[in-house]
């Protein structure tokens, strides 16, 4: 199956998730995280995305998770600054 335009723009560009899309990727990204053929730059992208959809799907505290656990696979995951935001924002607390 070749992804859509849209799921690549998200990956490439930190495109917002949109709500609609998010429940049907998220089955995918817990799937391909529990085969464990992910490591490193490729699974911190992955938990990214993933935290996208939850934070898409109002689950904040969830997606901060996700976030953390990418920022410690790849500090360079680009996650930095919004992880800072919803720690201010007291989210998960």
């Amino acid at each position: 199956m070749r992804p859509s335009r849209r799921i690549l723009r998200i990956a490439v560009h930190g495109a917002a998730v949109p709500a609609e899309m998010a429940a049907d990727m998220v089955s995918g990204f817990e799937a391909r995280l529990a085969d464990g053929g992910l490591e490193g730059r490729d699974r911190a992208q992955v938990l990214k995305l993933f935290g996208q959809c939850r934070e898409a799907q109002g689950n904040a505290t969830e997606a901060l998770r996700l976030y953390q656990d990418a920022l410690a696979l790849d500090p360079k995951v680009g996650l930095k600054r919004r992880v800072e935001q919803m720690r201010r924002d007291n989210v998960g607390r």
